[in-house]
Protein backbone atom coordinates (compact mmCIF):
# COMPACT_ATOMS: atom_id res chain seq x y z
CA UNK A 1 0.00 0.00 0.00
CA UNK A 2 1.37 3.25 -1.11
CA UNK A 3 0.73 6.96 0.85
CA UNK A 4 0.90 5.05 4.52
CA UNK A 5 3.30 6.69 7.22
CA UNK A 6 5.96 4.38 8.85
CA UNK A 7 6.91 5.11 12.08
CA UNK A 8 10.81 5.17 11.49
CA UNK A 9 12.86 3.16 14.57
CA UNK A 10 15.79 5.66 14.88
CA UNK A 11 18.69 4.62 16.51
CA UNK A 12 20.69 6.63 19.13
CA UNK A 13 24.21 7.87 17.75
CA UNK A 14 27.51 5.80 19.31
CA UNK A 15 29.45 8.67 20.28
CA UNK A 16 32.18 6.45 22.18
CA UNK A 17 33.39 3.33 22.85
CA UNK A 18 35.77 2.58 25.93
CA UNK A 19 37.48 -0.76 26.91
CA UNK A 20 39.07 -0.48 30.54
CA UNK A 21 40.86 -3.63 31.29
CA UNK A 22 43.01 -5.01 34.45
CA UNK A 23 45.82 -7.46 34.10
CA UNK A 24 47.30 -9.90 36.16
CA UNK A 25 50.66 -11.79 36.16
CA UNK A 26 51.30 -14.94 37.53
CA UNK A 27 54.60 -14.97 38.22
CA UNK A 28 54.94 -18.67 39.25
CA UNK A 29 52.87 -20.03 35.88
CA UNK A 30 53.78 -17.58 33.86
CA UNK A 31 50.52 -16.63 32.40
CA UNK A 32 48.41 -13.56 32.20
CA UNK A 33 44.71 -12.78 32.84
CA UNK A 34 42.61 -10.14 32.67
CA UNK A 35 39.43 -8.75 32.95
CA UNK A 36 37.58 -5.55 31.20
CA UNK A 37 34.44 -3.04 31.55
CA UNK A 38 33.01 -1.76 28.15
CA UNK A 39 31.22 1.01 27.76
CA UNK A 40 29.60 2.64 25.16
CA UNK A 41 28.25 6.25 25.07
CA UNK A 42 25.08 6.56 22.91
CA UNK A 43 24.08 10.93 21.69
CA UNK A 44 20.15 10.84 21.67
CA UNK A 45 17.13 12.89 21.92
CA UNK A 46 17.83 13.25 25.82
CA UNK A 47 21.50 13.67 25.93
CA UNK A 48 23.67 11.30 26.88
CA UNK A 49 23.16 7.49 27.60
CA UNK A 50 25.67 4.71 28.88
CA UNK A 51 25.67 1.02 28.44
CA UNK A 52 28.08 -0.79 29.93
CA UNK A 53 29.33 -4.76 29.96
CA UNK A 54 31.98 -6.92 32.02
CA UNK A 55 34.46 -8.85 30.20
CA UNK A 56 34.59 -11.81 33.30
CA UNK A 57 38.62 -12.72 34.43
CA UNK A 58 40.31 -14.58 31.99
CA UNK A 59 43.42 -15.94 30.36
CA UNK A 60 45.62 -13.82 27.63
CA UNK A 61 48.13 -11.57 27.25
CA UNK A 62 48.98 -8.60 24.75
CA UNK A 63 45.44 -7.55 22.90
CA UNK A 64 43.62 -10.26 23.77
CA UNK A 65 41.05 -8.16 26.57
CA UNK A 66 39.89 -6.55 23.29
CA UNK A 67 39.27 -9.49 21.02
CA UNK A 68 36.82 -10.16 24.61
CA UNK A 69 35.46 -7.41 24.73
CA UNK A 70 34.25 -7.62 21.14
CA UNK A 71 33.02 -10.80 21.69
CA UNK A 72 31.37 -10.00 24.80
CA UNK A 73 29.36 -7.22 22.64
CA UNK A 74 28.40 -10.16 20.02
CA UNK A 75 27.28 -12.01 22.87
CA UNK A 76 25.21 -9.51 24.48
CA UNK A 77 23.25 -8.91 20.83
CA UNK A 78 25.84 -6.44 19.11
CA UNK A 79 24.67 -2.96 20.41
CA UNK A 80 27.36 -1.49 18.35
CA UNK A 81 24.66 -2.76 15.47
CA UNK A 82 27.15 -4.25 13.10
CA UNK A 83 30.49 -5.03 14.71
CA UNK A 84 32.37 -7.79 13.26
CA UNK A 85 34.57 -9.68 14.19
CA UNK A 86 37.23 -8.33 16.61
CA UNK A 87 38.38 -5.07 15.18
CA UNK A 88 36.74 -2.56 17.05
CA UNK A 89 39.16 0.69 16.14
CA UNK A 90 38.33 -0.41 12.45
CA UNK A 91 34.65 -0.87 12.80
CA UNK A 92 34.23 3.13 14.92
CA UNK A 93 37.05 4.69 12.08
CA UNK A 94 35.04 3.07 8.86
CA UNK A 95 32.39 4.25 7.10
CA UNK A 96 32.42 7.94 8.34
CA UNK A 97 31.30 6.89 12.45
CA UNK A 98 33.62 8.69 13.85
CA UNK A 99 33.36 7.25 16.91
CA UNK A 100 35.99 7.54 19.65
CA UNK A 101 37.66 4.83 20.87
CA UNK A 102 40.19 4.45 23.43
CA UNK A 103 41.09 1.41 25.73
CA UNK A 104 43.64 0.77 27.90
CA UNK A 105 44.80 -1.94 29.89
CA UNK A 106 46.99 -1.59 33.52
CA UNK A 107 48.81 -4.05 35.96
CA UNK A 108 46.42 -4.98 39.04
CA UNK A 109 46.52 -7.86 41.96
CA UNK A 110 44.79 -11.04 41.16
CA UNK A 111 41.69 -10.55 43.68
CA UNK A 112 41.49 -7.10 42.20
CA UNK A 113 41.14 -8.19 38.23
CA UNK A 114 39.05 -10.68 39.17
CA UNK A 115 36.37 -8.04 41.05
CA UNK A 116 36.48 -5.88 38.09
CA UNK A 117 35.04 -8.48 35.53
CA UNK A 118 32.34 -9.43 37.61
CA UNK A 119 28.64 -8.52 36.89
CA UNK A 120 26.66 -6.03 39.52
CA UNK A 121 23.53 -7.82 39.98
Amino acid sequence: MTGQATDKVVKPQVASLNISALEWFDKVCGNSYFSAIVTITFDDDDGHRFETYTVPFGYGSGNMYLQEAAQTLIDNGDPLNGTKGNRLRRYCEDEGRNITFTHSINSANKATVKAYGKVSE
